[in-house]
C-alpha cells in the first residue's frame, strides 16, 4: 500500500478511499450498490478497484499478478513469498504493476 499512497500524492487524478472490512456494510462508505457489493465480495486485504464511469472492477486482491505467478510456479515457497512480500522487498515489482493498473 505504501507504493499505492505515493503514486497517489505524485497523481491529483487518482482518488483514494480506504473502508475497513467492519465498515463494509455500511453504505454510507460507497458510492454505489456495485461498489460496496463489489468490495464485500473480495474478501482480502487489500483490494484495490477501478472505479470509473460507474463500473467497479477489481484489479488487485491480496497479492499483485507477478507474486501470484511466483507462488503458483514454486508452491514450496508461498510462506515465504509471502512473507517478503508484507516486509516491503518486492517494492520495484509492486510498482511496475501499480503503474501497469493505473495506466491501462
Amino acid at each position: 500500500m505504501a507504493y499505492f499512497q505515493r503514486i497517489t500524492k505524485l497523481n491529483p487524478n487518482i482518488k483514494v478511499k480506504y473502508v475497513s472490512r467492519k465498515d463494509n456494510k455500511e453504505r454510507k462508505h460507497f458510492d454505489s450498490d456495485e461498489q460496496q457489493q463489489a468490495v464485500i465480495a473480495a474478501q482480502k486485504i487489500p483490494s484495490i478497484f477501478d472505479i470509473h464511469n460507474g463500473k467497479t472492477e477489481l484489479v488487485l486482491n491480496e497479492f499483485p499478478a507477478f507474486l501470484k505467478a511466483q507462488m503458483e510456479a514454486n508452491p514450496e515457497q508461498f510462506d515465504e513469498l509471502k512473507a517478503d512480500f508484507r516486509m516491503g522487498k518486492f517494492g520495484k515489482e509492486v510498482e511496475a504493476e501499480l503503474v501497469e493498473i493505473l495506466t491501462k
